[in-house]
């Protein structure tokens, strides 16, 4: 079940999801899933973490652009967080997700999708 981002981190989330889409740069070995290596990745992404309360503990954010088919492993031994960016709604193994909200995934994600996400990794 999706799980509302809390309000005040919303703009912070916002704001990455603006930047992701406007000013980030993305590259990848597949063209249908890029990573964003932009050098101000992670400072960027800090807002949102401290909002969010990740910032202090060990995590891995992961910035992507899913362009169709893709898939993500979801590790074993670590919770992952789902969140999309882009504005528009995203079916995730029947749960609807809109911007402003987050899933744990529990299995891989298989996805065919034109979207930017943040996988928090802890």
């Amino acid at each position: 079940m999706p799980t509302p981002v809390p309000s005040d981190a919303l703009p912070k989330l916002q704001e990455l999801a603006t930047w992701v889409s406007q000013s980030a740069e993305m590259k990848g070995s597949k063209p249908e899933l890029l990573e964003c290596v932009d050098n101000d990745r992670k400072e960027k992404a800090r807002p949102l973490l401290e909002k969010l309360g990740y910032a202090n503990i060990k995590h891995t954010a992961l910035l992507l652009r899913i362009c169709g088919k893709a898939s993500i492993a979801k590790p074993i031994s670590c919770k992952l967080l789902f969140f999309p960016l882009s504005g528009e709604d995203v079916n995730i193994d029947g749960e609807i997700l809109t911007s402003g909200t987050y899933i744990e995934l529990t299995k891989t994600l298989e996805l065919d999708a034109r979207l930017d996400c943040l996988i928090l990794i802890v």
